[in-house]
């Protein structure tokens, strides 16, 4: 695997291809919320769903998403948690 850089609610991070997203948020002290994921299991759970961001545009789970060179992600705003509360089934 090689090393790429990618961006993360601006902050420039730099991790191994391939790795899932979620851990590399997690290591470089972004939060990101999750409930399922456990560290070092493949395939992830990914049933929560609660680690929804927006990658590059597309609406995916973090924990599930592989990174790659210059990947643009945000992981939160207003259509995020909307998601999240719907998953939770909180009103709001």
């Amino acid at each position: 695997m090689n090393e790429v850089k990618i961006i993360i609610d601006g902050i420039h991070v730099t991790a191994q291809s391939g790795e899932k997203l979620l851990p590399v948020a997690l290591n470089a002290g972004i939060s990101i919320p999750h409930a399922c994921y456990v560290p070092n299991v493949d395939p992830p759970v990914h049933e929560c769903k609660l680690c929804v961001v927006e990658a590059n545009g597309d609406i995916v789970t973090a924990c599930t998403e592989p990174i790659s060179e210059g990947m643009i992600v945000i992981t939160n705003s207003p259509k995020l948690e909307r998601l999240r509360r719907m998953r939770l089934h909180f009103p709001g």
